[in-house]
């Protein structure tokens, strides 16, 4: 057996984040047997303004529709369909949408699961 795992974007667990906007994890070491790296994307929708939060590990990005802001402590930076994003471990970072249409990116992590994270106070 080859040991490759496809997975729907519907499976996996939901997190809830605010205003009707979720992240939902497809893959990590629990839906892939043992793996070390975890995956799955995040739905913004128009009017979202994340908490600014730090991931232990670095995290990667890429947009797949739509276009908003990122605030990286206390910088802006904006992007839109078809950006890869890089965020170092440890880096506060908030997302905000503030526009006409669902922002949806994928996102993937160097862990075996959804890596520790806490929310920073603004």
């Amino acid at each position: 057996m080859a040991g490759i795992t496809v997975k729907k974007y519907t499976e996996g667990n939901t997190l809830n984040l605010t205003n009707g906007s979720f992240s939902r994890i497809i893959l990590s070491s629990a839906q892939v047997n043992g793996g070390t790296v975890t995956g799955g994307y995040s739905v913004f929708k128009p009017g979202t303004i994340t908490k600014q939060m730090v991931h232990e590990v670095e995290e990667i990005a890429y947009v797949v529709s739509g276009k908003g802001n990122i605030i990286g402590g206390q910088e802006t930076f904006h992007f839109e369909e078809g950006d890869f994003i890089y965020i170092p471990a440890k880096v506060p970072h908030g997302i905000e949408n503030q526009f006409d249409q669902d922002l949806v990116m994928v996102f993937f992590f160097p862990s075996a699961g959804y890596p520790k994270t806490f929310t920073v106070d603004q």
